[in-house]
Order: C-alpha cells, then sequence, then structure tokens
C-alpha cells in the first residue's frame, strides 16, 4: 500500500513553484534540513505537522491558518527514499554525506554536523524522518519538530488532491 503524505500551507503544489534540491547553491545544501525541495508529513503521523501546527508554539506565532491550505501527495514507485526511524539509521545512513562533524560526549551527547544535502539528493530522492515520535532524534535532527518527509526531486512526487 502507497503511503499517503500531506503538505500544509498551500493550497495546490505548484511545479513552477519547486525547487530541486540539487539546484541548490552551495550555501543551502549544508545543515541539519534540506532547504527547498516538497515537505510534507505522513497522513497518518501522529506526531505530523497538524500537531505541530496546534500546538501552543504555531498558535503563538500565528501559523494555525496553515491548516486551512493543504494538499495530498504520494511518491512514484521508482523513487529511493532514505528513511530516518531510529538512531542507529542516523548514523549507519546519513553518515556518509557529513561535513564538518564533531561529536562531544563529555556530558551529554552533543552531536554538531552538517549534512550535503546536494549528494544526498544524488543517491535517494527523498527523506523521512521520524523525530516527532522519536526524542533522541528529535534533538538530533533539531528543527524537524515532527515525523516529516522532504522531497528533493519533483518527478518523484504524484498529486493525490
Amino acid at each position: 500500500m502507497e503511503k499517503i503524505f500531506i503538505h500544509y500551507g498551500h493550497s495546490i503544489f505548484d511545479p513552477n513553484q519547486f525547487v530541486d534540491i540539487s539546484l541548490n547553491d552551495e550555501s543551502l545544501c549544508n545543515g541539519r534540513k534540506p532547504r527547498n525541495g516538497l515537505w510534507g508529513t505522513d497522513i497518518e503521523s501522529y506526531h505530523g505537522w497538524k500537531e505541530v501546527l496546534l500546538s501552543d508554539l504555531a498558535i503563538m506565532r500565528n501559523e494555525k491558518w496553515r491548516l486551512e491550505k493543504s494538499f495530498i501527495f504520494t511518491l512514484n514507485e521508482s523513487t529511493k527514499l532514505l528513511a530516518i526511524k531510529k538512531e542507529e539509521d542516523f548514523i549507519n545512513l546519513l553518515f556518509p554525506y557529513f561535513r564538518n562533524t564533531e561529536i562531544d560526549f563529555s556530558s551529554i551527547p552533543i552531536i554538531k554536523y552538517q549534512v550535503d544535502w546536494k549528494k544526498v539528493a544524488e543517491d535517494y530522492d527523498a527523506i523521512e524522518v521520524y523525530a516527532g515520535s522519536n526524542e533522541i532524534l528529535k534533538a538530533i535532527f533539531y528543527g524537524w519538530e515532527c515525523d516529516s518527509i522532504c522531497v528533493f526531486h519533483k518527478k518523484n512526487i504524484l498529486i493525490i488532491q
């Protein structure tokens, strides 16, 4: 069964507005989160964007409006998905794409890293991180507030509604 995702903040997918990650300028390619692409969340996730947008922080930042605009999509069968479900996946699957990594185990383990997302996009079409349901992944992927997917290439997106 295909997974279905939802994107909040826009009513329709405009392919002309989509920026492929491989077209990012170098300054946008390193960090903890990919820049551009299509962001969404598994429609069945209990730790997805809907929950974030209903949180106190989103209400304070006046972002609840995003729930009023959304569209549903899935991925085509040829999509190579990088799924990060647990801490071991982070190290085993994403480590080859690290830049400027520093791990400090002096007290609480702190990982300072940057990912070369352009290189990830050469090998994969999308990344799905289950950060909302895993507190360690949420800490490692600081800035990924919930279970999220980022689709790197327009050719992999199939719009449902």
